[in-house]
């Protein structure tokens, strides 16, 4: 899979999105991860949400039509302020239910079932900032 780099109005902020594996075996879990910097010149602050909460994701078929989603299913947590130096890069995590901070979150959190075998790209953007 391949990621989307957003662009225009969250210029000063870059999103990258990264997978646990370049290549799944049919019914794998397909995690991500986030990782978000301040490209601007100035310290700024968003809200810091899980994953499912702070980014979007679109699964679309190479050369073809978005895959359908159920909507979120993760939980929206409580938020926090983050705040970033200038250049700073955080990786976008959350706390699952036992209490431990996770970096890989399962495509699942935003609404994405079975997937069938093929070349997939990805859009991302900040839902929040």
């Amino acid at each position: 899979m391949r990621g989307y780099h957003p662009r225009g109005p969250f210029a000063s902020w870059d999103l990258r999105v990264e997978f646990n594996k370049a290549v799944y075996r049919v019914g794998e879990p397909i995690k991500v991860r986030f990782l978000v910097t301040n490209k601007g010149m100035l310290s700024r602050s968003m809200a810091k949400l899980p994953p499912w909460g702070l980014c979007g994701l679109a699964i679309i078929r190479v050369g073809g039509e978005s895959l359908p989603t159920d909507g979120f299913v993760g939980t929206p947590g409580r938020w926090y302020v983050w705040d970033f130096r200038p250049g700073e890069t955080k990786v976008v995590s959350y706390e699952d239910p036992q209490g431990r901070r996770r970096e890989w979150t399962d495509i699942r959190y935003w609404g994405y079932r079975a997937m069938t075998p093929g070349d997939y790209e990805t859009n991302i953007g900040l839902n929040h900032h």
